[in-house]
């Protein structure tokens, strides 16, 4: 692209056009424009207007062309310029953007080209801000007209689709992840679009005036997205017929965006992005819903899909370390999604990542918390991988404990606790009868009926307190679902008992 530098003369000649021509009220305002943002214009960064753009070629200053259509092809976008001395030269200016790896370009290029058809002033606000959109590779650009409210697009490159904030703004924001609601700008369809703040080195927290925020790693979050795209792919290549329970991450990565300290103060700050399906919930709001019961059916195929989910990922030799409510997503047919792989660690790791991963009330098991106070510790990845590998497990257990209940979500046992170092401290002192002992209070709290013929009570005495592989549960539960009822309930009272039986013979 020939981009030689505005001259003298030239600026001389814009002066005079003003002057001298008669042009639009648009053109002069376009001059104008020029004349007072000469030093950008001269380093050939494109000027932003409103409804219009000026960019920098062959010496001289042009406008869009609006009487042609912006053309993409693969990564060249070709914009139709108009001179905006003479306002007759026309040509087409060709941007091709690099260092785009990871870029959808054939799906991108349909997408622009589905957009440039249409005629409403959001879409042509689009087209006039591509390149830019393009060049912020996932991050916001405000689309919207001066006398407007702000809308930002963002570019999936993955998908290769723009999607935009719906008008309500939904944001959730957590410790380290904030959750937009998007859909797509030409076909609606939802997304989701995850964010974090990120550094080039190590972590560290940052006080807002919202409170605590994470700043992660971004090797942390690129890890994160290799997990994900790994478990969801793998899964889909072992069963293509079957529903995936993991969720699918579309576009991602690392862009300069901003945030507000407080009210006054706006920093700019690395950002990392996820773009994934949108899930109308997740399992804490669905138990805790005053309008929603889990029965006991639905219930358990809920918790089986979970625990088969726990095992595809540990065949891929993946912990995920931080199973609870929160990260199970529930789909529009109540199928539960696993989400949010942050904390997930290999079993093939050469280091321990983190110490005791996970959240305290859910998913920190009494075998990690004992096996965490023993020297030397993280000396061996076998040692590292024996510490995090009942985390999941116990997760599972502790929701399938919450669920026993009919008549809305069950207490852990530990929760009313006063401090984190108190509920670890409790964890760690459980003894599988003890166990036991509170799954059989939990269930007469609301189930008039013995407690062996409720599966949640047995699941949940199965995750806890028994030596039964996570595959045997699940093939159990198979059979027994073949049986008749009265069978069914000798069966689950046989699996109840062989949970005694293990308590028993385990103390500690």
């Amino acid at each position: 692209m020939n981009t030689a530098k505005l001259s003298d003369s030239y600026y001389n000649q814009l002066k005079y056009t003003l002057k001298h021509s008669e042009r639009t009220d648009e053109d002069i305002f376009l001059i104008q424009s020029a004349l007072k943002n000469w030093d950008k214009l001269k380093t050939c960064t494109p000027l932003h207007l409103h409804n219009q753009q000026l960019h920098t070629y062959q010496g001289k200053i042009y406008k869009i062309d609006q009487y042609n259509k912006q053309v993409q092809v693969n990564q060249t976008l070709s914009i139709p310029l108009v001179e905006l001395v003479d306002n007759k030269t026309r040509l087409y200016m060709d941007i091709h953007f690099k260092n785009c790896e990871g870029m959808n370009w054939p799906a991108i290029a349909e997408t622009h080209k589905r957009i440039a058809n249409q005629n409403h002033p959001l879409y042509k606000n689009i087209i006039l801000q591509w390149g830019k959109i393009i060049e912020k590779k996932g991050g916001g650009v405000n689309i919207a007209s001066q006398d407007q409210k702000k809308k930002r697009v963002f570019l999936d490159p993955s998908l290769g689709r723009i999607l935009t904030e719906y008008s309500d703004g939904n944001v959730f924001t957590g410790s380290s992840k904030t959750c937009r609601f998007l859909y797509d700008i030409l076909d609606k369809t939802p997304y989701a679009r995850l964010t974090c703040l990120v550094s080039q080195g190590e972590g560290y927290d940052l006080s807002d005036d919202k409170g605590l925020r994470k700043i992660t790693p971004i090797e942390s979050c690129e890890h994160e997205t290799l997990i994900g795209k790994t478990l969801f792919e793998k899964y889909a290549q072992k069963h293509p017929q079957e529903r995936n329970p993991f969720i699918p991450i579309f576009g991602s990565g690392v862009y300069w965006g901003s945030f507000h300290m407080d009210k006054k103060k706006k920093i700019k700050h690395l950002k990392y992005f996820w773009h994934t399906p949108l899930y109308p919930d997740d399992l804490m709001n669905k138990i805790y819903k005053r309008d929603f019961r889990y029965k006991r059916d639905l219930a358990l195929k809920t918790l089986l899909s979970i625990v088969s989910a726990v095992i595809a990922m540990k065949e891929e030799k993946v912990h995920h370390n931080d199973i609870k409510p929160e990260n199970i997503l529930i789909d529009k047919n109540l199928n539960p999604v696993i989400a949010d792989y942050g904390l997930s660690t290999l079993a093939e790791d050469r280091e321990c990542r983190y110490k005791l991963p996970g959240t305290p009330l859910y998913n920190v098991s009494p075998q990690s918390l004992r096996l965490s106070a023993l020297e030397n510790l993280y000396a061996k990845p076998e040692q590292c991988n024996k510490l995090f590998s009942g985390n999941d497990r116990w997760g599972l257990g502790s929701i399938a404990f919450i669920m026993i209940s009919q008549n809305g979500p069950g207490q852990l046992p530990w929760e009313d606790l006063n401090s984190i170092e108190e509920v670890l401290d409790y964890i760690c002192s459980l003894s599988p009868l003890h166990l036991m002992d509170c799954i059989k209070k939990e269930h007469h709290k609301s189930n008039k009926d013995n407690f062996f013929t409720n599966p949640i009570t047995v699941l949940a005495a199965m995750l806890w307190s028994s030596s039964f592989s996570l595959e045997d549960i699940v093939k159990r539960f198979k059979e027994c679902e073949a049986l008749p009822q009265k069978k069914q309930e000798a069966y689950l009272q046989s699996a109840w008992e062989s949970c005694e039986r293990y308590a028993m013979k385990h103390p500690v």
